[in-house]
């Protein structure tokens, strides 16, 4: 397996917007994310999820709200490519 790492990261651009990303198969089977089945995040938080992903292959990532709304930038990135706060 030529398998990566892929660092995906939600900006928080809302004061209000609690954040769940979750990445999928091609066939929509769920591979993991963040915040799944309850509430682990707070308000405005930034959040950041690495998974393994294959050269060539298609993956879905959803960003649904836990509760609140709001603006957020997503960025994915391979591991080698480290993704820094600001």
């Amino acid at each position: 397996s030529n398998a990566g790492s892929v660092n995906l990261f939600l900006e928080n651009h809302s004061t209000t917007l609690k954040p769940r990303v979750g990445v999928y198969s091609v066939n929509k089977e769920w591979l993991g994310g963040t915040n799944r089945w309850k509430l682990e995040v707070t308000a405005g938080q930034n959040l950041k999820y690495a998974f393994s992903a294959e050269p060539n292959s298609v993956y879905y990532v959803s960003v649904t709200s836990l509760e609140g709304w709001g603006d957020y930038r997503l960025m994915l990135n391979e591991k080698s490519k480290e993704v820094t706060q600001k």
